[in-house]
């Protein structure tokens, strides 16, 4: 296992020829990850493993770290373990590489030399990967719509039916 501390590159080089497994660990902050309200509490792990069929490897990467969230109920900050993996195909050819995907989900970028940066792949599973109503529990009460109290920390005596003054008359209408 080949450790890389402070970019998320692959070597051609240092790939086998049948199964590489590589290990990355990087903080968000090198990688320019920026995502509304998300704040990283620990660094990406990246675990890849290339498997070579003659001139192509097939890559599968699992991404792990942990995030600060908002909830969309309650607007409490949780930690919020985030995990994800995908794969990419990597073709060498002469003098250059080429990154194409058997998915739509990635384009096909040409690069030259003998080191393929995959941060904006990591960057872009990252952020696929956030939810997107994350919550702090699935049984979050969230806050009351009149006072603003937090429901799951205490009650509020707001009255839960309350009907827009202009429907009133629609009230009466019904009587009859």
């Amino acid at each position: 296992m080949v450790i890389f501390k402070t970019v998320m590159k692959i070597n051609i080089k240092e790939l086998k020829e049948d199964i590489s497994k590589l290990h990355f660990e990087e903080n968000p902050e090198a990688l320019n990850l920026k995502a509304q309200e998300t704040i990283f509490n620990s660094p990406i792990v990246c675990d890849l493993i290339c498997t070579k069929s003659g001139n192509k490897f097939l890559c599968e990467v699992k991404l792990l770290t942990q995030v600060n969230l908002e909830c969309s109920r309650c607007l409490a900050i949780f930690p919020f373990d985030l995990q994800t993996r995908f794969d990419f195909m990597l073709e060498i050819k002469k003098d250059q590489m080429e990154l194409s995907s058997e998915e739509e989900d990635f384009s096909t970028k040409v690069l030259y030399g003998e080191d393929l940066s995959i941060d904006h792949l990591i960057e872009e599973a990252l952020l696929l990967a956030l939810p997107l109503k994350p919550l702090c529990s699935p049984d979050c009460k969230g806050l009351c719509p009149f006072c603003g109290t937090d429901l799951n920390t205490s009650f509020c005596n707001c009255q839960k039916k309350r009907t827009d003054p202009r429907w009133e008359k629609l009230k009466d209408f019904l009587k009859k």
